[in-house]
């Protein structure tokens, strides 16, 4: 996975409708450390290039907040930014 999606790529993956679920749940289930590692630093890419006005974008947010509840990630990173973002367009 490439750090800056492109907008197909985002499209592609937002179609599939488990994968912010499983990669959230993957965080919180894996007994691998690299692995949940992985998996959130693929949400919070995800949250870097999906915004509010995506269709998929509650799909996101649903796996952010799910994937918060472990305490070994810093996926509230990623949780900030979507915040931060949301200000700004409400402010446009």
């Amino acid at each position: 996975m490439a750090r800056h999606n492109t907008e197909d790529t985002l499209k592609i993956m937002g179609n599939h409708s488990e994968v912010f679920p499983k990669l959230a749940q993957s965080i919180l289930s894996a007994y691998s450390a690299d692995f949940r590692t992985f998996s959130t630093r693929a949400l919070q890419w995800f949250a870097v290039d999906i915004h509010s006005s995506s269709t998929y974008h509650s799909q996101l947010l649903d796996a952010l907040t799910t994937a918060a509840a472990c305490t070994k990630t810093c996926i509230t990173q990623a949780l900030k930014l979507q915040s931060i973002f949301r200000i700004i367009e409400r402010q446009w």
